[in-house]
């Protein structure tokens, strides 16, 4: 069981997965977000629209993708070399038989 979906039982006492990945959970969270934020000082939780609004500022200035250029090379070269080095050490120890495993387990 991971933290995304859940095995739940039905009526018929068939199991099948359940998600909290629906629209109407978005649309929870977001009224939520718009309801706390009347009560909150905005420099703490602006609103939904407001959190939009800028952000759609700052997407067509120029400065903002050349401030974003640089850590999306550094984050793609940090999911590729992990995936590389995830990839080679996934290949060897593929290589190495359950016995051979329980050997270097005992010595580690």
């Amino acid at each position: 069981m991971n933290g995304y979906t859940r095995s739940v039982p039905n009526l018929g006492g068939q199991m099948y997965k359940q998600s909290w990945h629906t629209p109407l959970t978005y649309l929870c969270i977001l009224i939520i977000w718009k309801i706390v934020s009347l009560f909150v000082e905005p420099l703490l939780l602006p609103s939904p629209e407001a959190v939009i609004i800028t952000l759609f500022g700052m997407v067509v200035s120029p400065d903002f993708w050349s401030i974003i250029a640089p850590t999306a090379k550094r984050a793609l070269a940090g999911l590729s070399a992990a995936l590389i080095g995830g990839v080679f050490l996934g290949l060897i120890l593929a290589m190495i038989s359950p016995k051979d495993m329980n050997k270097i387990a005992t010595i580690i």
